[in-house]
């Protein structure tokens, strides 16, 4: 839809809901703009179908609605094929993921701590990093992001423990026979694994929403 701009206000209180719409109607009226009367993929009046687009109710044409389909669904059955771009973003998802990786380096070097909310920011770096890439985001994205994640978060704690091990110039499994330390090692792992579950569950959606996958599902919505 290029001659339509939708917008939407989740309000409970109705005095909110009206006061938003006044708002929005005055400033598009300050801009020229007015209520949509018209299909919205062709620009034409006489409509003879209705649509609910994301919670919008639109006036259309039926013809227009399958042909925006079809042309759809025609580009993702080919795009989505394609593995062009493919290995560069991988690699660009893994780089992202490091500089996701960072913030938690950088507090753990000056305070001696770590966060482990911070490796939330892993997995949206590492989709960033395979934007970049610009390979189709097919739905197999959110599986590529949750391994890199869970690689590199448990994986910091790995090294953590085990530079700590060679700093006391020690074996790293000499070093884990200390009761102490091996229960902070299985915590701090198990904290790792839980938080890096956690902020993939939470930027899901948020990643999940520029994927094809949410293509295809907006088009099924479209269907009658």
């Amino acid at each position: 839809m290029d001659n339509a701009f939708l917008s939407q206000a989740n309000f409970k209180n109705i005095e909110k809901v009206n006061l938003f719409l006044d708002q929005l109607t005055s400033t598009f009226e300050a801009q020229g703009l007015k209520s949509l009367d018209y299909c919205p993929y062709c620009g034409l009046k006489e409509t003879d179908g209705t649509r609910n687009v994301k919670g919008a109710v639109l006036h259309v044409h039926e013809a227009c609605v399958d042909a925006f389909i079809n042309k759809v669904s025609t580009h993702l059955e080919t795009e989505g094929k394609s593995k062009e771009h493919l290995i560069q973003s991988i690699v660009l998802a893994m780089v992202g993921g490091v500089i996701g990786l960072i913030p938690s380096i950088i507090l753990l070097v000056f305070t001696g701590i770590y966060s482990a909310w911070l490796f939330m920011l892993i997995p949206l770096a590492a989709f960033y990093g395979f934007k970049k890439g610009g390979a189709q985001k097919g739905s197999y994205v959110m599986i590529l992001i949750a391994i890199i994640s869970l690689i590199l978060a448990p994986g910091f704690m790995f090294y953590v423990y085990y530079s700590d091990a060679m700093y006391y110039n020690v074996l790293f499994s000499d070093y884990l026979a200390v009761d102490g330390i091996r229960a902070a090692f299985i915590k701090d792992m198990t904290f790792s694994v839980l938080f890096t579950l956690i902020s993939l569950g939470v930027s899901w959606k948020q990643i999940y929403k520029q994927t094809l996958g949410q293509i295809k599902k907006d088009i099924e919505a479209l269907k009658k």
